[in-house]
């Protein structure tokens, strides 16, 4: 159930069988047009690119930026990621160039892809996994549901989600639970 949203969730230049009208595939002259149309920016250097997302009015600190996909290295180098969790078929190295990016906002995303780790009743976690009192949470923002990808073929799930949760989160909050 890939995301899909007119976003690119994988690139393959080998023309996958009936994927040109595949709204997740994305062709090399589909790839190309992006770039040529600003859309996507590219760099054959992790620095390059980050000076052009710089250039172009972004705002990226090369250092912390670096040091974060140094570490992401190591986890995809390790097949596991400890720092979030990922599912390690997702953890792939960013070491071979070209480096694309593209602007992503809350309008392709859809949802929150992370968020607070929370238990059935709506409460949420600290750092060491303690129930914070009195904070709970519900909708997007609960619990990293949609951190592996958004089920777009399982309409309403994130509305029921929500609904539900906000229901629990409301009345665990007025009884104080």
């Amino acid at each position: 159930m890939p995301a899909g949203h007119g976003v690119a969730c994988y690139y393959d230049n080998s023309t996958p069988k009936n994927n040109e009208t595949y709204r997740n595939y994305k062709s090399d002259a589909k790839l190309q047009k992006a770039i040529d149309d600003g859309r996507c920016l590219t760099a054959d250097t992790l620095e390059g690119l980050m000076d052009k997302i710089n250039a172009s009015g972004g705002v990226i600190d090369k250092t912390t930026a670096l040091a974060s996909i140094k570490r992401y290295n190591e986890l995809a180098h390790n097949g596991k990621d400890t720092d979030f969790a990922k599912v390690s078929s997702r953890l792939f190295a960013l070491e071979t160039p070209p480096y694309y990016c593209v602007k992503m906002t809350t309008a392709q995303m859809l949802v929150c892809l992370g968020g607070l780790e929370s238990d059935e009743n709506a409460h949420v976690y600290d750092n060491d996994r303690k129930i914070i009192p009195g904070l709970y949470a519900a909708g997007n923002i609960q619990g990293d549901r949609f951190a592996g990808e958004y089920p777009i073929s399982l309409k309403g799930v994130s509305h029921a989600l929500a609904l539900y949760y906000g229901y629990v989160a409301g009345k665990n909050a007025v009884a104080q639970v």
